[in-house]
């Protein structure tokens, strides 16, 4: 087992455009990473200007291509986001949330930020941002990724089986374990590297 090495990546801010889907990149650099770690922990901090918060629909896209929703149709006619999405808060994401507090995904645990767990943290990650109701337009002012990474291959949130389809292989999941035995619930990790 290596070191756990964290890293936080901040993104260049980009216009929200009405009724249309955009997107802001940052790189994570392969040289931070040494090529032979994997992401154990991923945290994504977005804050952005917006009327009527419940147009958008945002997601966070990994350097593999996973594409995992942080949020959608949240906060009514109110303005503004200011949240640390984390698999490891208390609470998933509802509402407004203006106050830079950590929150779950909007779906967890179907969608979890653990399903980046195992891969590759250098590379693009994308902040997709789908504005889906005329009439309003806004920034996205910072956003950044927060990668916590070490040697070796990690079990992910799910079993692989069940990854693909997002699912966790049970109905319920109150933190204590979800019904897999031997599988540490989303943002709960093992201590086994493989």
């Amino acid at each position: 087992e290596g070191a756990t090495m964290p890293a936080s990546v901040t993104a260049t801010p980009f216009a929200i455009l009405d009724v249309t889907t955009v997107q802001g990149n940052l790189t994570v650099p392969a040289a931070d990473w040494g090529g032979r770690d994997t992401v154990r922990d991923v945290d994504c901090a977005v804050r952005l200007r917006h009327t009527w918060d419940s147009d958008l629909v945002v997601d966070l896209k990994g350097p593999t291509g996973t594409t995992l929703n942080l949020w959608r149709n949240q906060g009514g006619s109110s303005d503004n986001f200011n949240v640390i999405i984390d698999d490891e808060a208390s609470t998933n994401m509802a509402g407004l949330v203006n106050d830079g507090s950590r929150r779950r995904p909007q779906g967890w645990p179907g969608e979890a930020l653990c399903y980046f767990d195992g891969g590759e943290p250098a590379g693009t990650w994308s902040l997709i941002v789908t504005d889906q109701v005329g009439g309003d337009v806004g920034n996205v002012d910072a956003w950044s990724v927060t990668i916590t990474a070490e040697r070796g291959r990690f079990d992910g949130c799910a079993p692989e089986a069940s990854k693909g389809g997002r699912g966790l292989g049970s109905s319920a999941n109150n933190g204590g374990g979800n019904g897999d035995e031997g599988i540490a619930p989303p943002g709960q990790h093992g201590d086994k590297a493989r």
